[in-house]
């Protein structure tokens, strides 16, 4: 009923959620003293934004190849209507600068106004929205009946016109609901299959216990899906019909769930799987084919740590880690893989594409998901040893709770390490390299971040606006060279120059076949042409050969050198500067969970490990929570950046180390 009815119309209502929420998110995108580009020919700066998204001192730029526009205005706002897909820009008391570019001498044209609105192309940012229901938008009955029509309205094509572009996205359509409809019935009978591929698993397998039956159940899963997505890919280019494609993996599964049920009945299969197990063959190995190199190697008895029972709870640690690292790993990739398969189809892209786009992503999946990981490996390894009464023996032969527990503080710590090395080496790079190929999916072209592409350049002291559209840092040259200089108190243009070509020369800022205008009280007073100039008080070529970042694509260093660079242009730092220290804290967070953590695993007593595994989630999910609120009040100024960043590490470090130093030792 949830794959027919409830899914659809929920799916329906995300969408239409989604759509009315345009607005915020394209309002969230302008950030104060920020460059924006997002709108096609467009350029918006707004020097600063109030809480109730008012924009002051704002800077348009329509790059018109004819006749280009320059408003400068004191405050503004923009206004979306998605019911039409546009949006109007909102400007008061403001000047307009136009001019056509062949004569800019004779019809340079400026004048003041209260209010005016701008229309803007914002369709890019309805694209992807319709206010038409989609496949999975649609419940069984719409899709049978809309089947009908599809199938009808082929029927009346004509035999020449069958290699039509419109018959061939007909046929696609027709396609595509013939798969939702079969897949909203093939997903929900699969768990009969599951369930009775489960039963001879479940009762052949030996000693693996629940360890055993989570590692097969996400194995099983993985291989179902990626089934069921390769057939619906290949149903899509008609490869196969859409009920092969959707109800291939059920028969092959299915098929084999009844042989390996036969097999059971008559006992004649076993299947014995375990993590743990795989650990203590191959440590049996070991010992036998070492037996006598070990034997006269009795320093181990000698080593304070890890001497013999930190070793045994390192393995036991370590083989719970992998387990939950693995399947954490798995779980975000398939959720992945099924939240943006659509986009993949939608913009006709190939799997290999949407693999390497995953590939790029799972360095940051591995950053999100070891802090868990070492919670839920500290909490369910001290678990089971409370469980089997070893802890008691231990606490018997003398040893405190907090020796006991240093193998598990240790490796946890260790586990930061490997986050803080992830996120300083690895996930720049792979960040900036899954953005890219996620735009290209998209068919819209990656943000730059080299200087080639940053044609908006605000000057040293604030007042002067450099814009070009070709800069060579090898020359270095600009080509098409504007420079608008202005006064900040009164947000007024005071002079502008253009220049065919500028380049440095010894030091100096050289203009070449340029031209300038000047102006007082928002009129123009002076016009002049010049073969070259030498523009004063000029930033060096040092000043525009720099990259530009987002933090999560940048390291620790980098970050700081990047924050005072900023610092000293005058702009707004405070992101910057709580994406930095939560650099250094967000690290930390496998150690702090741990803290929190092991209390825990005292108290579980009988209960096993699913209770552990409910406790590690509902506990990460309350720190990511704390996480994210802190950050956001850090970005708007109501935290200090340390405490933005640090608020949840010391506020739950203080929790755990206070429920540990209260444990019974």
């Amino acid at each position: 009923y949830m794959s027919l009815y409830t899914a659809p119309h929920a799916n329906h209502k995300w969408m239409q959620t989604l759509f009315n929420s345009v607005l915020s998110k394209v309002q969230l995108e302008i950030n104060p003293r920020q460059f924006n580009e997002t709108i096609p020919n467009t350029m918006l700066f707004v020097q600063d934004v109030t809480q109730d998204n008012v924009w002051k001192n704002i800077i348009v730029y329509f790059d018109d190849s004819e006749e280009p526009e320059l408003v400068y205005a004191k405050t503004g706002r923009i206004n979306f209507y998605p019911e039409q897909k546009s949006a109007y820009l909102e400007l008061f008391n403001g000047v307009q600068h136009s001019f056509p570019l062949s004569n800019p001498e004779e019809n340079y044209r400026v004048f003041t106004f209260d209010s005016v609105q701008k229309k803007v192309d914002v369709g890019n940012f309805f694209q992807d929205f319709s206010v038409k229901k989609d496949v999975r938008a649609k419940d069984i009955d719409e899709l049978k009946a809309d089947v009908r029509v599809i199938r009808e309205e082929l029927n009346q094509f004509a035999p020449e016109e069958i290699e039509g572009v419109e018959y061939f996205q007909k046929k696609r359509l027709y396609t595509s609901h013939r798969i939702e409809i079969h897949k909203k019935i093939s997903i929900p009978f699969a768990c009969f299959i599951f369930a009775l591929l489960a039963l001879p698993l479940g009762a052949s397998t030996k000693k693996g216990g629940r360890t055993s039956g989570f590692t097969i159940s996400i194995g099983v899963i993985i291989i179902y899906y990626v089934l069921i997505t390769a057939g619906e890919q290949m149903a899509r280019d008609g490869k196969i019909s859409a009920e092969l494609g959707m109800w291939g993996p059920n028969i092959i599964f299915g098929i084999g769930a009844v042989f390996i049920f036969f097999l059971s009945s008559k006992e004649s299969f076993r299947w014995s799987f375990s993590f743990l197990s795989l650990l203590k063959r191959k440590e049996k190995l070991l010992s036998n084919v070492k037996t006598r190199a070990v034997r006269p190697q009795r320093l181990r008895y000698f080593l304070r740590f890890p001497n013999i029972l930190d070793r045994y709870i390192i393995k036991k640690f370590l083989s719970i880690f992998l387990l939950i690292f693995f399947s954490m790993i798995s779980v975000f990739i398939i959720i992945t893989f099924f939240e943006k398969i659509d986009t993949i189809y939608a913009h006709n892209k190939t799997i290999h594409d949407f693999l390497t786009y995953l590939w790029y992503c799972i360095p940051e999946f591995i950053n999100y998901t070891l802090p868990i990981c070492a919670m839920a490996s500290s909490l369910l390894c001290l678990g089971f040893l409370a469980k089997t009464n070893e802890i008691t023996a231990m606490k018997a032969s003398g040893m405190s709770i907090y020796r006991i527990i240093a193998p598990v503080v240790f490796l946890s710590f260790m586990v930061c390490v490997l986050s803080f090395c992830i996120q300083e080496y690895i996930s720049p790079y792979t960040n900036k390299k899954a953005e890219e190929k996620w735009s290209k999916i998209n068919d819209i072209p990656p943000r730059s971040y080299s200087h080639l592409d940053q044609r908006w350049v605000m000057g040293k002291e604030r007042n002067r606006i450099y814009y070009y559209k070709h800069f060579d840092p090898y020359i270095p040259a600009f080509s098409d060279l504007s420079i608008l200089e202005f006064e900040p108190d009164s947000w007024s243009l005071e002079k502008r120059y253009f220049a065919e070509k500028a380049y440095f020369q010894e030091g100096k800022f050289l203009l070449v076949n340029c031209w300038y205008w000047d102006f007082q009280d928002n009129k123009p007073t002076n016009f002049e042409r010049r073969e070259t100039l030498e523009l004063l008080d000029a930033e060096d070529q040092r000043y525009f050969i720099k990259e530009r970042k987002e933090s999560d694509q940048l390291n620790y260093g980098e970050l700081s050198a990047y924050i005072d660079d900023v610092e000293e242009k005058g702009f707004e730092t405070v992101r910057y500067k709580v994406d930095l220290n939560y650099k250094l804290s967000f690290p930390l967070a496998g150690l702090v969970m741990t803290f929190l953590g092991i209390p825990f695993a005292f108290s579980m007593g009988k209960r096993g490990a699913l209770v552990g595994v409910g406790l590690s989630l509902l506990f990460a999910m309350i720190y990511w929570g704390a996480m994210g609120i802190f950050k956001s009040l850090g970005y708007i100024h109501f935290l200090s950046p340390f405490l933005a960043a640090w608020g949840p590490n010391l506020f739950f470090g203080l929790i755990g180390l206070y429920l540990l130093f209260n444990l019974r030792t």
